[in-house]
């Protein structure tokens, strides 16, 4: 690694011992090679050697990185350090680095040969320190097109989700104790965990003796060894080498271990989700290299992973986080960006991380004044050449030192001060074309691994700005933190950071007195005997918040109801939520006591949506809500209607099928999930609107934008008594809906307007409801808000549920070959005499319908019913309900509870073979579209959008999995939103069926 003088003790006694044992043996043959070596060559400036160490005496006591750039300051950009034996060229200028790195890359381009980094890299073969030329071409290109391409990058989305949120539960336990939290000792395990998981697969016995041992072999490492600085003394080499030796065995066989794991693992059970070892095997394996992968080989390039990946992420976060402290107005902005932009989810998620533009400007000027490795990897010049007037030698050891350059004055404005300001309107980046801003390096050795780190670099520092404010211990002032700089290869600070933190509770201002002091109200006028049903215990102001951070709401409540029971209470903010877990509980809302649950409560987010609560889902129970419900069943859902919309449904899925038949063709990847929802979406607005309409693409991507703005628990509805932030979370979401209205309202305009003239041969929805709109016999007036409030909600249950199960059902198949078999021999013996699939013969399809049964069970589209509301006070199961409750339904825990359902986590569609079992809402153990009065009542619509196209998808099509993965491999993730998505695209190899 890099060769820097970064020891505890810069200059241990016993090193002055050896100097004084050896130095007779050395004195003769040094002062030799010094006369020998005089001549007229005009090297860079520098300061004056001595005998024997060369510059070494100017570089003791204090950190290279600072004591180069104060020689620098004196001589120069270009100056030439003797160190021991070796010629050391050192660099400190943008200009200079372009010369070494681009202008002369060539001559620049390999390492030094040095003898500790020669051991722990496996004699040079990893990333870092091979030599230049085919093997490590070799390696980079399996470095950015396999390993840490932006596909693979993002498949480990849920475990930085993981390792995060293990930090984030962490700091909210040490919270709660209002204890200092040691915030240094706690990042680097996670970003240490997050580079091992994607590195070796899930968590594993070794991860904590393997990542110690690396930061143990790092410190030995730190510091420049006799054994390079006098490369021609082999004493030297013998005396340095061994507990290095002794670390890198141990080291070598944890890694011996994990690849022996993981290819008996490839003939048994694998993972889920691809590590890097995986790939690396698959690599090796398929030999088609000019190069062969050894087990060596793979263990170089891991070892290297983990270090870059764990270590450098880890030191730039505990540095940006250290500057905000240091400057309250820069984390003040942070957090008010941060909050902003995930305030309406109510939880940070990498979706929106690209809208944190000063965040990022925060990491780059961290990167400015922190960089990692303060002095990049060394390089070695090959041949004699000429710099800027000045000659380097061949085999002259080059370091560029960053850490100047990030703050030399001729090249930045207040150099030393932390001014994120600074990057938010320039192009200025760190992917190596700017050269006074090279955190990674530049050029062709660049580090491969930025796009994995920054991920883990915005996603933590977002995490931790958004759920907490920050204070310094005993009182200390701001401008006081300790900002020193350790030695060691990579930047860490000298003393760890230890902050005080203070849940954010969402959002800061739930901490204002007026605020506080209202709920110290509420809580005392609340107390009584009230016997509500089981829960957690609350803490002031945010009840049971903290314990949904971090998780899937769904997963995490069927965790809490497997230890509180079936009827559960949470407080949420301000508002009591029932979480109901069980059929029978089930029943007893939605059947025994409907009409008291029958109501929606008022939640912000969705009454701007619903236009004011005038849409099917979200209208209070009553005349107006009966008058639309009955619109829905007698004229736009019935049967009838839903079979005039068959020539839509077919021609979109037929759009599909040849889409993958040209895929097929060219025998490429086919990203299922991006073609699958555009299909039912075009389906629900070609029956809502008509044909086509120039708003179809623009509406579809405002309604899924819509969507993800709504999705999570919003602070506006956890807080309803405060004003302020039900002003502070709708801006945004008006604004998006806004959009919707404009195109909606040129839409019906468009319909009214045609009533005049030519019409279309195909009655759509609008069609429908403008009729009732004209004819006015209704108990209330249809206005256009209603028709779009109406439209709207079709929209999306149509087009975001029928593609969910689509997808989620071509996913259970792929990863039970078994099931797609049967399937497929089912559509193929019903349609082969037609040559294709059509809705006449979908009745015989009883195999898929139960495959659809068991997808819907499993994954249901909407996996937390929409809450509903209770008038009036009750008892259930023994429980008192207070009036306005919310009830949250978990028809994703009903249809996974093992008390209902055998081998409930397994797809079995023939458990509903012989079973009336159906979800038309009588059988409570199975509601993916509700129950009782509020059931869906797009049900009708929604089964032939999810029978067709999987039909065609089977009839016409073989599928596999790309890069000859395994079908039990093939990641299940969810994703975070309303409905239940995959988290990553579904994507898979077509085979045109041959018939």
């Amino acid at each position: 690694m890099v060769m820097e003088l970064h020891n505890h003790n810069p200059f241990p006694v016993y090193f002055i011992t050896s100097f004084l044992f050896l130095f007779l043996l050395v004195l003769l043959k040094l002062l030799k090679t010094f006369g020998s070596s005089k001549s007229s060559t005009k090297l860079p400036p520098g300061p004056w050697t001595l005998p024997v160490i060369g510059n070494i005496h100017q570089v003791v006591g204090s950190l290279p990185h600072q004591c180069f750039k104060k020689l620098a300051d004196k001589y120069g950009p270009l100056m030439h350090l003797k160190l021991g034996e070796v010629s050391n060229i050192i660099v400190t200028s943008p200009q200079m680095a372009q010369e070494i790195i681009s202008t002369r890359y060539l001559n620049f381009c390999d390492r030094p040969n040095l003898f500790l980094s020669a051991i722990v890299s496996y004699n040079n073969t990893n990333i870092v320190f091979a030599q230049h030329g085919e093997y490590w071409r070799q390696l980079r290109k399996i470095c950015t097109s396999e390993l840490l391409s932006p596909k693979r990058v993002q498949s480990f989305r849920s475990i930085r989700k993981d390792e995060v949120s293990e930090l984030v539960k962490k700091i909210y336990a040490s919270a709660r104790e209002g204890s200092i939290f040691n915030l240094s000792q706690n990042i680097y395990p996670m970003t240490y965990g997050i580079a091992a998981r994607a590195s070796f697969g899930k968590k594993c016995r070794y991860q904590q003796v393997f990542t110690s041992k690396i930061e143990e072999q790092l410190k030995l490492l730190g510091g420049f060894s006799l054994a390079d600085l006098y490369p021609s003394i082999r004493v030297f080499q013998m005396l340095a080498k061994g507990k290095v030796e002794k670390v890198h065995r141990e080291i070598d066989r944890v890694l011996e271990d994990i690849i022996d794991e993981h290819k008996n693992r490839k003939s048994g059970e694998c993972e889920t989700v691809e590590d890097l070892v995986d790939v690396l095997l698959m690599v090796q394996s398929e030999n088609e290299l000019e190069f062969p992968l050894t087990d060596d080989n793979i263990k170089a390039v891991i070892q290297d992973m983990l270090t870059a990946g764990g270590e450098t992420s880890s030191a730039t976060i505990e540095w940006g986080m250290s500057e905000m402290i240091r400057n309250p107005r820069v984390m003040e902005a942070a957090q008010a960006e941060v909050r902003k932009v995930f305030d309406s989810k109510g939880y940070v998620d990498e979706s929106e991380l690209n809208e944190l533009v000063y965040l990022k400007s925060i990491i780059k000027e961290t990167l400015r004044l922190h960089p990692p490795v303060p002095l990049l990897i060394p390089r070695v010049s090959r041949e004699k050449c000429q710099i800027n007037g000045y000659e380097i030698p061949a085999k002259t050891t080059v370091i560029i030192n960053i850490w100047a350059i990030g703050r030399s004055l001729k090249y930045w404005t207040e150099a030393e001060s932390f001014k994120p300001e600074r990057f938010l309107n320039s192009s200025i980046d760190f992917k190596g074309t700017n050269f006074e801003f090279i955190p990674f390096g530049a050029g062709r050795r660049i580090c491969p691994g930025i796009g994995f780190a920054m991920p883990n670099i915005e996603l933590s520092l977002a995490h931790l700005l958004y759920h907490f404010d920050w204070k310094l211990p005993n009182k200390m002032k701001n401008e006081e933190l300790d900002m020193a700089d350790s030695y060691g290869i990579t930047l860490r600070r000298e003393n760890d950071l230890c902050l005080i933190p203070v849940p954010s509770s969402i959002h800061p201002f739930l901490f204002a007195p007026s605020l506080i002091c209202y709920h110290v109200q509420r809580s005392g006028s609340n107390k009584s005997s009230t016997k509500l049903p089981p829960g957690p215990r609350t803490l002031p102001l945010i009840g049971n918040l903290h314990q949904l951070v971090g998780s899937q709401t769904h997963h995490c409540l069927k965790k809490m109801a497997d230890k509180y029971g079936p009827l559960m209470h949470l407080k949420l903010g301000e508002v009591s939520n029932i979480i109901v877990t069980s059929p029978q509980m089930t029943k007893e809302i939605m059947k025994t006591n409907d009409l008291n649950f029958a109501d929606r409560p008022y939640l912000q987010s969705s009454r701007i949506v619903s236009y004011n609560g005038t849409n099917i889902s979200f209208s209070p129970h009553g005349d107006y809500w009966r008058q639309l419900r009955k619109i829905c069943t007698v004229e736009l859902l019935t049967a009838k209607r839903v079979q005039s919309f068959r020539c839509i449904r077919e021609d979109e899925v037929s759009e599909l099928v040849e889409k993958i038949c040209a895929s097929a063709s060219e025998g490429s990847i086919f990203n299922l999930s991006q073609n699958i929802y555009p299909m039912t979406y075009g389906i629900a607005a070609r029956a809502a609107f008509g044909k086509k309409c120039r708003y179809q693409q623009v509406f579809i991507s405002k309604i899924e934008e819509q969507l993800k703005l709504i999705e999570g628990f919003s602070v506006a509805d956890l807080y309803p008594s405060s004003r302020v932030l039900q002003m502070m979370a709708k801006g945004k979401l008006e604004k998006v809906h806004g959009e919707i209205d404009r195109m909606l309202q040129d839409i019906i305009d468009e319909h009214k307007n045609r009533k005049r003239g030519e019409c279309e041969a195909v009655e759509d929805l609008v069609d429908v409801l403008l009729k009732f709109q004209s004819e006015n016999e209704l108990g209330y007036s249809l206005t256009d808000d209603n028709i779009k409030a109406v439209i709207q909600d079709m929209f999306i249950g149509g087009g975001e549920t029928s593609s969910a199960a689509v997808e989620w059902g071509m996913s259970e198949m792929i990863r039970n070959p078994r099931v797609m078999e049967v399937a497929q021999a089912e559509v193929r013996r019903v349609f082969d005499s037609k040559g294709n699939v059509d809705k006449s013969e979908l009745h015989q399809l009883v195999y898929l319908k139960s495959i659809i049964k068991e997808t819907l069970r499993l994954h249901p589209s909407v996996p937390l019913l929409i809450p509903r509301v209770n008038r009036e006070k009750c008892q259930i199961n023994g429980y008192e309900i207070p009036a306005k409750s919310r009830v949250i339904i978990n028809a994703w825990a009903i249809g996974r509870n093992p008390k209902y359902w055998a081998e409930a986590e397994s797809f079995k569609p023939e458990r509903f073979q012989n079973s009336s079992i159906d979800f038309k809402g009588t059988d409570f153990e199975f509601i993916p579209f509700g129950t009782g009065r509020r059931i869906c009542p797009g049900i009708t619509f929604a089964i032939p959008n999810i029978e067709l196209p999987l039909a065609q998808l089977l009839y016409h099509f073989d599928w596999k999995l790309p890069n000859k993965m395994k079908n039990e491999k093939l990641d299940m993730t969810e994703g975070y939103g309303i409905t239940l998505r995959r988290e990553n695209d579904l994507c898979l190899i077509p085979i045109t069926r041959r018939t």
